[in-house]
């Protein structure tokens, strides 16, 4: 009743309990009514009273309270509108991204009876369809996994589950493989970055024998939320100061860069670290070149050894005890024969020893300034 006296909602009711929480509900006059059919809402300011339900929940920083008619969950706001049908069985709690999972077993009107899940936001909008057999919880990046039970799968053949990708905005980012007869791939988002910019998501793809799956990656742009590899690899290094990242598929190792573009293919049993912008390469041969930053080579593969460039210069070597000194040209600077050559951190020359101990000093330019007389006479015998 009001101050008056006058009676504003009859007591047909066995508790009427005020909500207090202010920093949730601002300027919300609400309370919780419980009779024998259940529980509703009133607004004390307008007299509105809710339909009844089984359960009322707590409003959350959206200014939503959880219901449930029946067996069925929903949503309700401060102004007794029901913003969610409750037409779902589970609901889980409201993320960063003001999402809610959800599940239910009538989709498009027909209740087949198979549970099928997605996300709702809190306006109400279903934003990744309520369509799938599963889904995970998205990662700090706004990346969740779904997944789909197919009965006509490529790989594995039969049955298989197929995984998507969607973002927080609900669009696709990864998704089916064969469209047809889908490949049972798998996918974990992280919360791994490589360069500040690229989120790694964990790939599983299924193998004909049975065997256990690698795990490989794939790499999703992080401020556009884009897929940028078109496929995945079993390793995937830090993209280096060319912008392009080495990869390995299938034993080989290869470049793309931050779009995904192959730029080197996958032919190389091992990549070294771009230095002064050539990757030292291991080839089918087993020998060593070095490739460019767009994936040509530079420097045949005769080496059983390079060493990174410094100042133009390479480190080099055919066999125990002959190492020598190439420039990015692959001419030869000190011929492929002295038992050791180290750089001096102090001047950047290089220091070069023969079988006999002889020790010859070349400058940073690989000019020749000590015992320069007997290094000619190696150069030559070499070059003959």
């Amino acid at each position: 009743m009001d101050t008056e006296g006058n009676i504003k909602i009859k007591p047909s009711y066995e508790s009427i309990v005020s909500i207090t929480d202010p920093s949730i509900i601002q300027n919300a006059n609400l309370g919780i009514a419980k009779d024998e059919a259940g529980i509703r809402l009133i607004d004390f300011k307008d007299l509105k009273i809710s339909k009844t339900y089984s359960f009322i929940g707590n409003f959350n920083k959206y200014g939503l309270a959880q219901i449930k008619d029946g067996k069925y969950i929903g949503f309700i706001n401060a102004e007794l509108k029901v913003v969610i049908e409750p037409v779902y069985n589970t609901v889980g709690n409201f993320n960063q991204y003001g999402l809610v999972s959800a599940c239910k077993t009538e989709v498009n009107g027909a209740n087949n009876g198979v549970n099928k899940c997605g996300y709702i936001k809190f306006d109400g909008s279903e934003i990744i369809p309520i369509n799938f057999d599963e889904v995970a919880q998205f990662n700090k990046f706004g990346l969740v996994v779904v997944k789909e039970n197919v009965k006509n799968c490529s790989l594995p053949a039969g049955d298989c589950q197929v995984d998507m990708i969607y973002d927080k905005n609900g669009n696709l980012v990864v998704g089916k493989t064969n469209e047809a007869a889908p490949i049972g791939i798998k996918y974990i988002t992280t919360d791994t970055l490589f360069n500040g910019n690229f989120v790694a998501i964990k790939t599983f793809n299924p193998l004909k024998n049975g065997d256990d799956m690698p795990v490989e990656y794939n790499l999703i742009e992080r401020n556009n939320l884009k897929r940028i590899t078109t496929q995945s690899y079993i390793s995937i290094k830090r993209y280096d100061s060319n912008l392009l990242f080495p990869v390995l598929k299938d034993g080989k190792w290869g470049l793309i860069d931050t779009t995904g573009k192959v730029v080197a293919k996958l032919s190389y049993k091992e990549i070294m670290v771009t230095t002064e912008g050539l990757y030292g390469v291991k080839y089918d041969n087993n020998k060593y070149g070095f490739i460019d930053k767009k994936g040509k080579v530079q420097i045949a593969f005769d080496y059983d050894e390079v060493r990174p460039f410094n100042n133009g210069l390479s480190i080099v070597s055919k066999g125990s005890g002959k190492l020598g000194v190439i420039n990015r040209y692959n001419a030869k600077i000190a011929p492929c024969y002295f038992s050791e050559v180290i750089i001096l951190p102090a001047t950047k020359q290089f220091e070069l020893l023969d079988a006999s101990g002889n020790k010859f000093v070349l400058n940073s330019n690989g000019d020749c300034v000590t015992n320069c007389t007997k290094f000619d006479e190696i150069r030559k015998l070499a070059n003959q």
